[in-house]
Parts: structure tokens; sequence; C-alpha cells
């Protein structure tokens, strides 16, 4: 990883010669802010149009990775569970990376809807979470069910504090 150096203002006052070696290090340090050098300033994922995601899961994940300058999330989320004469529980939850995905944390459950007909039936259950994600750099967000029925999980995320 290239090497970010930290220069004095003074050095690139008007009429200040630039020397060489000044010149190479602040075309290394463009390299480095681009590469995440330690530290090198941070690119916010919000220049990226990183910092906000949406989306539906009826089946499998969803997950949203490059998302390490954000502090803490709103999450908005909407479970809609249908049954046709059985019983059904569909589960919505999400879990944090702090290595861009490569592992996961354990599931948190945003929200749970058990629902028993008779008749062919569907219940719907909203929720907003604030999500502490001073540590993290990724977020999973996953739906499942237990029983018949379908299942269609909606989620939102927004940051609400970057630049940890």
């Amino acid at each position: 990883m290239t090497t970010y150096t930290t220069h004095a203002d003074a050095l690139f006052d008007p009429g200040a010669p630039i020397l060489g070696g000044v010149a190479l290090q602040s075309r290394d340090n463009l390299i480095a802010v681009t590469e995440g050098g330690t530290n090198a300033p941070k690119i916010l994922s919000r220049a990226l149009g990183l910092d906000t995601g949406s989306g539906t899961v009826t089946t499998g994940v969803s997950a949203f990775t490059g998302l390490g300058d954000i502090a803490e999330l709103i999450v908005a989320t909407n479970l809609t569970v249908t049954v046709n004469n059985d019983t059904a529980e569909a589960t919505a939850r999400y879990r944090l990376s702090n290595d861009g995905g490569g592992s996961w944390g354990s599931y948190i459950t945003t929200k749970s809807v058990p629902l028993t007909s008779n008749t062919n039936e569907t219940k719907t259950e909203s929720s907003v979470y604030l999500v502490d994600f001073s540590t993290s750099d990724a977020i999973e967000f996953s739906c499942v069910i237990t029983g018949t029925g379908t299942r269609s999980f909606n989620f939102a995320f927004w940051p609400v504090k970057g630049d940890t």
C-alpha cells in the first residue's frame, strides 16, 4: 500500500518551487487515498453513492459492502407473510461484517410475523431501527420462513452519522 505523507501548507505557497520529492509524494498521496491508506484521508462512501441501499428479499440474502465510514444507520423494514389454510412464521433479519463481508456476525431479528389462517390471508408489519455501525463496513439482509407460506421482506437504510 502506498504511504500517505502530510505536507505543510507552506510547501505550496504561490511562487514556492515544488521540489521533485514533494511532487512525487503528492502523486503518491492521491494513490494512498484511493487505497484507503492508514493515515490517508478517507473517501466517504456517500461520495461514491454507496451510503444508502434498499431492496426486497424473498429468498437468499442481499448484502451491501463498502460502507466503512458510517457510524450509525437507520434501517427500515417491512415484512409481509401470506398463508392459505395453514400456519407460517416469517422472520426478517440482518447481520453485520467488519471485513467487507468475508465473515458475518450473528443475525439480529428485525421482525417476526406469525400467521395462522383457515383462508388465504396476508399480514404485514413494519419496523425502524437505529443500528450502531461504528465497527462495521457491510450489512446483509435475509428473510426465513417456517411452515407453508410466502414472504417478502422490503428494507432500506440511510446513514445518520458518518466519518467514524
